[in-house]
């Protein structure tokens, strides 16, 4: 109980407050999870007694004492591994945040390059509440190289610039591991690649894993399907007479590769010269249609349209209550 009170740091003769009671709750849940009660909840009541005191009252449901314990972990130690999940802050624990700490752990091994790492979590009821963590770290890898099929328009390098997945460096910083969640944000921006440079319809196909046990490496290999590339062959601009002495600049030209983040990059600034032209109301649609071409490719029409709407001009300013300030410097 002693220990109790000083982790509240309420006494006696204190001012009560709402938020302090609710600090004291959090203080003492986590003096309990430090002793292993990981399941207890305390619930706080204050009860006035007259109009200038009152008692506090803390109950307390401990819940069964735990016991932790990690088997296999080599690399890893008990504490390094219990870190990974902040147990003291939860609002709650349950069976479900044993679960959580070993897919915690796992994805903590997969960095560390034990790919294969597998963390079984089992939870024994009792006095104590045992919770046993079976570890098998496996074997580490790192990723000895990444290589690319059926890449014809785009290099290796290209390939492999926006890629997170790659072997161990120094500069920059690399560990060189293959975690599956990053590798699957890589073959989107593969995918996006692609179509920046005029590969519409391109995919990937395949990505395959190859283990080099002896010297602990791991071989990519993504196998691309390309398909035609499209070339900007033809723009066309509809509407947009009012800003036909100043175009924007639409940052792609004829006989680029069609990309559709440009095609709407170059619409948003034809909206934008509108606007400044006087045509606050504008509105630019952009319109992409392609044909095969006679060399493997496809030749791309972007056609902007225009709606101007009506032209607006700055009429009368009109300032009003200003009492102290007079009109003409605020205008």
């Amino acid at each position: 109980t002693e220990d109790l009170r000083q982790a509240a740091a309420i006494e006696a003769g204190d001012r009560y407050m709402r938020a302090k009671e609710r600090e004291a709750d959090k203080a003492l849940v986590r003096v309990l999870r430090e002793k292993g009660y990981y399941e207890a909840q305390v619930q706080s009541r204050w009860e006035a007694k007259g109009e200038r005191a009152g008692t506090l009252t803390f109950t307390i449901e401990p819940g069964p004492p735990f016991a932790l314990t990690f088997e296999g972990n080599e690399n890893f130690s008990d504490d390094d591994l219990l870190r990974l999940i902040r147990l003291d802050s939860r609002p709650i624990v349950t069976d479900g945040t044993w679960r959580e700490l070993a897919r915690r752990a796992r994805h903590a091994y997969q960095e560390d390059g034990y790919y294969f790492a597998d963390i079984s979590p089992k939870i024994e009821s009792g006095m104590p509440k045992r919770v046993r963590f079976t570890i098998d770290e496996g074997e580490r890898f790192h990723v000895g190289g990444v290589s690319f099929e059926g890449n014809h328009g785009l290099s290796a390098g290209q390939l492999l610039e926006p890629m997170a997945t790659r072997p161990p460096s120094w500069i920059p910083w690399r560990r060189g591991v293959l975690l599956d969640d990053v590798f699957d944000d890589d073959l989107k921006r593969l995918w996006y690649l692609y179509r920046r440079h005029g590969f519409e319809s391109a995919e990937i196909v395949d990505a395959r894993p190859r283990f080099d046990r002896e010297h602990g490496k791991i071989y990519l290999t993504v196998v691309i399907e390309e398909g035609p590339r499209t070339i900007v062959r033809e723009i066309k601009r509809v509407g947009l007479e009012a800003v036909a002495d100043k175009p924007p600049e639409l940052g792609f030209s004829v006989g680029d590769a069609l990309d559709t983040e440009a095609v709407e990059t170059a619409r948003r600034a034809l909206v934008t010269a509108l606007a400044k032209q006087g045509y606050a109301e504008a509105k630019v649609t952009a319109d992409i249609s392609s044909t095969p071409s006679q060399d493997d490719t496809r030749a791309a029409t972007v056609r902007f349209a225009a709606e101007p709407g009506p032209h607006e001009r700055v009429g009368e300013i009109i300032v009003q209550q200003n009492i102290d300030t007079k009109s003409r410097v605020v205008l």
